[in-house]
């Protein structure tokens, strides 16, 4: 009988384990659910005193597993093809296709999303990483 209860104690643990890790990857993944700026590309800080155009901008719905937002000057939505603690895989976005006068940071931050392998947050800041581990971009939240 006493072995018959160790073993329910420890199904019963092991179920509350693997419970307490899926609540811990839904909240991590809950985290980078929100709106974000770009404010570092390739290690360019397009934060200045003479910003003269928009700064891209992203939302990231995780329970659409969707993304949208404005690259700097088209408008852009698309999904999630993989989210959980380490990686984040966006997939092809449909956008509008406005010319601007200066393309560059649109042209680099959309060709940048397509890159993106891992993330990370660190001090509300999403540090977008490829494969290698060098990172792409780092957006800030911006609620």
């Amino acid at each position: 009988m006493r072995q018959l209860f160790m073993v329910i104690g420890t199904i019963f643990l092991l179920s509350c384990s693997a419970q307490d890790r899926k609540a811990d990857q839904q909240d991590m993944k809950q985290s980078v659910n929100d709106s974000w700026v770009a404010v570092v590309i390739n290690g360019e800080n397009l934060v200045t005193d003479t910003i003269v155009q928009a700064l891209p901008q992203m939302v990231i719905h995780v329970d659409d597993m969707r993304y949208m937002g404005n690259d700097g000057c088209n408008n852009f939505t698309g999904g999630l093809i993989e989210l959980d603690k380490l990686t984040i895989r966006f997939g092809v976005a449909a956008g509008t296709r406005m010319m601007c006068m200066d393309m560059k940071i649109p042209d680099l931050f959309n060709s940048i999303l397509q890159e993106v392998m891992t993330w990370k947050i660190i001090e509300n800041r999403l540090h977008l990483y490829d494969a290698d581990g060098n990172e792409l971009m780092q957006l800030k939240k911006t609620d």
